[in-house]
């Protein structure tokens, strides 16, 4: 009899498995699509679709859904792709930025 409780154990364990890869999986391609809206509202601030898109992600990172997913504070998690894509833009501008002074230079020399 406990060999059908371990069995049993280890099917629902499995599922439970499978459903938090799910739930982790819903959560990481919205955090893209999130990253991706940012970006493109970056790049072009009148974007309406990346602005319709940032809009209704940021409601589902707050909604009940969200909640019954994960138990990352949504606010927290946010504010950390934000800082994250800011990072990115800095960063890109930065590099694009050093390479115009280089070929500057070049033209210069």
């Amino acid at each position: 009899m406990s060999t059908v409780r371990s069995a049993a154990r280890v099917a629902v364990n499995e599922n439970l498995d499978c459903y938090e890869n799910l739930a982790n999986a819903i959560i990481l391609q919205a955090v893209k699509d999130y990253k991706k809206a940012l970006r493109q509202l970056e790049g072009n601030p009148r974007n309406q679709e990346a602005r319709h898109d940032k809009v209704r992600l940021e409601k589902f990172f707050r909604s009940q859904w969200y909640g019954v997913l994960t138990e990352l504070d949504p606010e927290r998690l946010m504010a950390g792709v934000k800082e994250n894509v800011q990072h990115e833009m800095n960063e890109r501008r930065r590099k694009k930025a050093e390479k115009l002074r280089r070929k500057a230079e070049l033209r210069g020399s």
